[in-house]
């Protein structure tokens, strides 16, 4: 299952990047969802959830189980800064150029 949502965040960066960064956002922010769901249902209910933990737990052995999701979930705040950027600069870009080709 890690290497579907490692496609799903693929295809939301690629959206990202080609497309719309708000649609690619929002593929990604799902693959997130379930990856930090995934991280949630490993932790017992007396501990917490640390991704500093999950980091360093990361061995060869237990990647696609576990790695993945957690590479998922601590990559977020470079793919928020990323979509940010993104939004504001190439969306507006994108949409200028597409109604001035419309009107011309």
């Amino acid at each position: 299952m890690g290497i579907i949502v490692l496609c799903v965040v693929i295809v939301g960066l690629f959206v990202m990047f080609k497309f719309s960064a708000i649609l690619g956002g929002i593929i990604y922010l799902m693959a997130f969802g379930y990856s930090l769901y995934i991280l949630r249902s490993q932790v017992d209910y007396n501990g917490t959830l640390s991704i500093i933990k999950f980091l360093k737990n990361i061995r060869k052995d237990n990647f696609w189980k576990e790695g993945i999701y957690t590479v998922i979930v601590a990559v977020l705040p470079l793919v928020i800064l990323l979509g940010t950027y993104l939004w504001i600069f190439v969306d507006t870009a994108r949409s200028v150029n597409f109604f001035y080709n419309l009107y011309s």
